[in-house]
């Protein structure tokens, strides 16, 4: 079925527009009609009037899923039914859905289902009830896909398996992906996977494997997965390899221009050191999970650098990062999407001790509680948070990100914000990530964020189908 999505977006959060949709709600709305099998128009509804009727008449939907309201409060709920009415095209009204939406909201419903619902009631009620079965039908022959899951299994609670996926997050993203019809196949990222890939035959993966050892390791089932031509979820094998190297990641950003510490890598640790203003972190340079990152990360002068650093080389077999330490606040943020990647909400990370240089190391990821909080949305001020959507969106830009990543940043005193690492492979454990609790902020259940992930990997494998 053809659907006109009609609405108001509010991207000021004034009173004056505080019953509009944001982007997320938009966004969280038109992704459940089209993963319901419809075909979806976007009409925000901005003046002149001509012009959206102009669009909607050059979509001639089957059906106008209305959230725009009228800009007085006599007008407010009628205007625009009133004028689908005139154009002959049969709609939602907002009394049909906006009491539930705002249910759905409050006690955290699978958006997907409320969506049908209201669907089914609108079409029974202008008899479209044809138009809606139909497109159930061709969804679920079109869209039931069979999803190859590849992942390393974490079977012990230690700093070598820090990265792993847990049986439960496995479970959660496999329970996700078949409640949308699909069929999942579960690939431990383990040395026969090649051969069990090849036995399974999926259409796609949906990937959060780590890898088993080495500076790319992480693009090690990419690869594969390109080589024998299957489509996956995430960034591609270039900039995951790139991304796990923070020295080759800040590279490219101080190249086009985004603001990092200046850090240098050290390979043996009998490098002269450049200059640099102290206190400095010093970490390994491609771990992930805060690996090797302690209190003690952070030292105040050259000769603590260079303990610090050979030890590192010594214990990972892996050069060593010295990066300036950013005195200032700390932020998470998660972007979704490809070709229109969209920022969600900024996630603070707030120390409690009063440390005077802070960390978010591997420690303080275990036993969190302890030393931090998590506020998410973060409290910013306009400006702040223009700023670092700005330099979140232009870091995923410039690495070539797609589908997924979460950056982190240090805001200094002085209000600059710096980018220390950009990981395109996130942790996705349920109400635990950062990422997903960032996600569950911005108003998306589990469910609905695996599938706003695997969206992307769906159209490229439909369009490398589709003969040109």
């Amino acid at each position: 079925m053809r659907i006109a999505f009609t609405y108001n977006v509010d991207m000021t959060g004034s009173a004056d527009e505080a019953e509009s949709d944001s982007p997320l709600g938009v966004d969280a709305i038109s992704g459940a009609l089209e993963r319901a099998g419809h075909d979806v128009e976007r009409v925000e509804v901005v003046p002149p009037l001509a012009q959206v009727v102009a669009r909607l008449e050059a979509i001639a939907p089957d059906l106008v899923f209305n959230r725009a309201q009228g800009s007085t409060e006599q007008t407010r709920k009628t205007f625009y039914p009133a004028l689908f009415d005139e154009l002959g095209f049969p709609h939602t009204t907002l009394e049909d859905h906006d009491d539930e939406l705002l249910v759905t909201k409050a006690k955290d419903k699978d958006l997907d289902a409320v969506i049908q619902n209201l669907l089914r009631s609108t079409c029974e009620r202008h008899g479209l009830q044809h138009l809606l079965d139909s497109s159930q039908s061709q969804r679920c022959q079109k869209h039931s896909l069979r999803v190859g899951l590849t992942f390393n299994l974490k079977r012990e609670a230690n700093e070598a398996e820090a990265e792993f996926d847990s049986p439960t997050t496995i479970h959660a993203i496999s329970a996700a992906i078949e409640s949308f019809g699909h069929t999942v196949v579960q690939l431990e990222a383990k040395p026969e996977l090649p051969r069990r890939l090849l036995a399974a035959k999926p259409d796609l993966v949906f990937n959060i494997a780590e890898g088993i050892r080495g500076r790319a390791r992480e693009a090690q089932v990419p690869a594969l997965l390109e080589m024998l031509g299957i489509p996956y979820s995430g960034s591609d094998v270039t900039t995951i390899s790139l991304c796990l190297d923070k020295g080759l990641t800040k590279q490219i950003l101080r190249a086009t221009e985004i603001e990092t510490p200046e850090w240098q890598v050290l390979v043996t640790g009998g490098e002269k050191l450049k200059t640099l203003r102290y206190p400095v972190i010093v970490k390994p340079n491609s771990e992930g999970s805060s690996k090797g990152i302690t209190s003690a990360s952070v030292v105040h002068d050259e000769a603590s650098a260079v303990v610090a650093a050979k030890d590192l080389i010594e214990r990972y077999g892996q050069p060593a990062l010295v990066e300036e330490y950013i005195a200032g606040r700390e932020f998470t943020v998660g972007v979704l999407g490809d070709r229109r990647p969209r920022v969600l909400p900024p996630l603070e990370l707030v120390f409690l001790r009063g440390d005077a240089t802070p960390v978010y190391g591997y420690e303080e990821k275990q036993d969190w509680m302890d030393y931090m909080r998590w506020d998410c949305p973060a409290e910013l001020t306009p400006i702040e948070l223009e700023r670092i959507e700005k330099v979140t969106l232009d870091t995923f830009r410039a690495l070539h990100c797609r589908d997924v990543a979460r950056i982190d940043l240090r805001m200094a005193k002085d209000g600059r914000v710096y980018v220390i690492e950009c990981n395109p492979l996130p942790g996705l454990r349920p109400d635990y990530s950062d990422l997903t609790i960032i996600a569950k902020a911005a108003g998306m259940d589990f469910r609905t964020f695996i599938a706003e992930i695997l969206a992307g990997c769906i159209k490229r494998s439909q369009s490398e189908s589709t003969p040109t």
